[in-house]
């Protein structure tokens, strides 16, 4: 007797046989009939679907005989799954690899002819397989018969396999606190739901197709909305509220297109945005609030620290005025962090208004390098203004202005002595216009440049000035750029850094 080598691709086919789940279960009286009716058309005393385990023969059916297992050794089966065509052995006797075979002389079989049964994935994973007292030769007719019935066993095994892959499925999906239901693509008319949304579908139910969940949404909005699906469209989601027993609720709706064996699915999921409302309107309430009881006290104390720091109130010893300057200094630095937190916040919950009309840039250039004069002498830093051809934006024109000013004081805080910083702004060829602010500093450390426009973010950059400021000037730029809908981007190396702000030319938008 030999036993059977192992297959080249014995861990990936383990791998598909245990997905199946079918080792060790109960009998199956399809497959059953099977390997009856495989025995049956071969005129043989036995017949079996016998699956090949790591270390042993297990018999998923079998006709004529009680053994559940065998060693895997011991099989013919195991040579039976090395080959891709139809496999027998007339007389095993007279074959010296089942001469000696202990399970065969148990069963008295001579003969055996079998056919591969083959997984989803392409693996060999058993046999269906005919046995006999008695030498014999399977016509090519019955060949073809048992590859026509090994591949009906396959397929209950993998409705098998599914089932279970479905029931485990459904177990996860019915933990899922959000309401799931599913409908068919073509008439909308819902097939499943789960244990969510069970509770609010009622007993007596009846039909219900996909407009009956979201009575509250326009008919045009609704076929507007499928029309994306149709159209080839993953997903789509809105905010839309519906009605339950204790009165309308709001809630996110997703749409998503599911595909399953050629017949197509919507998976709509709604979840319940009441507590995200309520703490959205809480922290819209708290900005309004803090905007006006903060900033009303802190303008009065910064107000009378400068006129303390200018000499309002008569000279100061100089004890005194050094801890007035202190004081001062610090004023502005609180000063600049409250303004930003609250401008950012604002800007970050949609309750900053933004004004957006025709903006001429150049002008707002010269205004800003005139308005930096002062604290570039004190640098030895020269400004450029390059831009050379009229360049008009859609912006709002103030907010444009707090953009610039916090990149060109970011350029401020890095540029060298003697170099320039270069502000420009020319437009493209797809109707956007660009702005620039560029420094000759040492530049943005790879590492931190995609964290560049996060909150508090600030590289371990060396300078030779203070680093005034809140560490959050470009995330505001960021913000409040994206709010006008453009968007800003940061190109560095030693020596150069370009900020650039995209935004689109008024001449697209203008009659």
């Amino acid at each position: 007797m030999l036993s059977a080598p192992i297959p080249p691709c014995e861990s990936q086919r383990l791998k598909e046989l245990y997905s199946y789940e079918v080792l060790d279960t109960a009998t199956d009286k399809a497959l059953d009939d099977i390997a009856q009716s495989a025995a049956t058309i071969c005129g043989t005393t036995f017949g079996a679907i016998s699956l090949i385990d790591l270390d042993r023969q297990w018999f998923k059916a079998q006709f004529g005989f009680s053994l559940k297992q065998s060693v895997r050794s011991d099989s013919i089966c195991g040579h039976g799954i090395l080959q891709r065509a139809f496999f027998e052995v007339p007389d095993t006797e007279a074959d010296q690899r089942f001469q000696d075979n202990p399970m065969l002389k148990s069963l008295g079989v001579r003969f055996y002819g079998g056919t591969q049964l083959v997984g989803a994935d392409g693996n060999v994973l058993g046999m269906l397989c005919v046995l006999d007292p008695q030498p014999k030769q399977l016509s090519a007719s019955q060949h073809t018969q048992l590859a026509a019935l090994s591949f009906k066993a396959m397929e209950l095994l993998e409705a098998h396999r599914q089932r279970r892959r479905m029931e485990w499925l459904g177990a996860l999906v019915n933990q899922v606190l959000d309401e799931i239901y599913l409908f068919d693509f073509k008439t909308l008319v819902l097939v499943h739901a789960n244990d969510a949304a069970k509770k609010h579908l009622g007993a007596d139910h009846g039909e219900i197709k996909l407009e009956d969940l979201t009575s509250e949404l326009a008919t045009s909005e609704f076929e507007a909305y499928i029309r994306l699906l149709k159209d080839g469209a993953e997903e789509v989601s809105f905010e839309t509220s519906i009605t339950r027993a204790a009165g309308k609720v709001p809630v996110e709706v997703r749409w998503q297109r599911l595909n399953t064996s050629g017949h197509a699915l919507v998976m709509s999921t709604l979840r319940d945005i009441s507590q995200r409302l309520a703490l959205e309107q809480a922290r819209n309430e708290f900005l309004s609030v803090v905007s006006h009881e903060l900033r009303t006290p802190l303008t009065g104390l910064y107000g009378a620290i400068k006129l303390l720091d200018n000499g309002a109130c008569g000279k100061l010893s100089p004890d005194a005025a050094y801890v007035v300057g202190i004081a001062s200094r610090s004023a502005d630095d609180l000063l600049i962090l409250v303004n930003d937190i609250l401008d950012l916040e604002k800007t970050t919950v949609g309750l900053m208004t933004f004004d957006i009309e025709p903006v001429v840039i150049g002008p707002m250039l010269d205004e800003l390098i005139l308005a930096h004069e002062g604290i570039a002498a004190q640098a030895e830093v020269f400004f450029k203004n390059a831009a050379s051809a009229p360049v008009v934006v859609m912006a709002d024109a103030q907010r444009l202005r707090q953009v610039l000013r916090n990149l060109i004081s970011n350029a401020l805080k890095f540029a060298p002595a003697s170099s320039i910083i270069a502000l420009n702004a020319f437009t493209q060829a797809d109707g956007r216009a660009w702005i620039t602010v560029t420094d000759q500093g040492s530049g943005v450390p790879k590492d931190f440049q995609a964290k560049l426009f996060e909150r508090f973010a600030q590289a371990n950059t060396e300078t030779t000035r203070p680093q005034r400021g809140s560490s959050l000037g470009l995330s505001i730029v960021k913000s409040m750029t994206e709010a006008m809908g453009g968007s800003v981007a940061c190109k560095s190396k030693p020596g150069c850094t370009e900020f650039t702000l995209d935004l689109l030319q008024a001449e697209q938008v203008l009659p």
